[in-house]
């Protein structure tokens, strides 16, 4: 070994001599980790943890809920101000904060009935969101509008409520948005099941047809490619299944009032 390790230097070093030396691992005399364990802090200091673990959970439970006032008084209470700075940067600390509280939302946005495909929609959304922002100012309101937004996710996305014919007719949606094809036609196909049967079901349990239901889904994922991509407004209608980019910006503007271009200049300005 020390044979190969010295032509390995000399070829490394071009052909300098090199020379190999020995360093003996030292044990850590008297060390004890077994401090390690122990909480630091006196009794305040468990008290303080214990309140906001609890406070932690009942925000999670008015996520589960869609409860938006209780999970704004939960974030009222003061709890999560007094938080440990851990970075010297603190919007880097401030953004640690809201990577974890949009875990703790996600989690309970789960427990609320939200299937998985929308949650790793928004969770995405917020991922991305946190990274972009540069001022403490922002973050304090950004962490109130993130658990707004997944308390409005439970309220308009849970399928705890539907058969499991929408469930799987709307998770099928949600997964496949990019591809032109998705109509109600393919999704009973998909379901083996009669396709006006699928389309009265779909309205009585959604109060949308399926259609518009489809439309207002892609336009949601195209608003988002405005926000966070510079892609032209085709590749856009593309990426989000409406190719037809006349027909995309027909439907972008009967959704939400204008142009995407008009939209993406919106965002641009504030």
């Amino acid at each position: 070994l020390e044979s190969y390790l010295r032509a390995l230097g000399q070829q490394l070093y071009q052909g300098q001599p090199v020379s190999i030396r020995y360093f003996q691992e030292q044990e850590d005399a008297g060390q004890d980790f077994s401090a390690a364990a122990q909480p630091e802090g006196n009794e305040d200091t468990a008290d303080r943890l214990e309140l906001r673990y609890q406070i932690e959970e009942q925000l999670m439970d008015a996520i589960a809920r869609g409860d938006v006032a209780d999970a704004e008084r939960c974030q009222a209470s003061g709890v999560f101000d007094s938080l440990d700075r851990r970075f010297p940067n603190p919007v880097r600390d401030q953004k640690n904060y809201m990577i974890i509280l949009n875990t703790l939302c996600r989690k309970a946005a789960q427990r609320g009935g939200v299937h998985p495909v929308y949650l790793d929609e928004l969770s995405r959304k917020m991922a991305l969101e946190i990274e972009n922002i540069t001022s403490g100012g922002r973050g304090a309101t950004f962490s109130k509008e993130m658990v707004r937004k997944y308390c409005l996710l439970v309220q308009s996305r849970a399928t705890s409520g539907y058969t499991p014919v929408i469930q799987k007719a709307v998770i099928h949606i949600i997964a496949n948005l990019s591809d032109p094809s998705l109509s109600l036609q393919e999704i009973a196909q998909q379901l083996n099941i009669n396709k006006s049967y699928l389309a009265t079901l779909f309205k009585k349990e959604t109060g949308a047809t399926l259609t518009s239901y489809v439309n207002a889904r892609r336009i949601d994922q195209a608003i988002f490619l405005l926000n966070t991509q510079d892609l032209p407004v085709q590749d856009i209608a593309a990426a989000v299944g409406l190719p037809d980019t006349t027909w995309f910006i027909r439907v972008f503007k009967r959704e939400k009032g204008m142009t995407p271009a008009q939209y993406r200049k919106m965002i641009r300005t504030i």
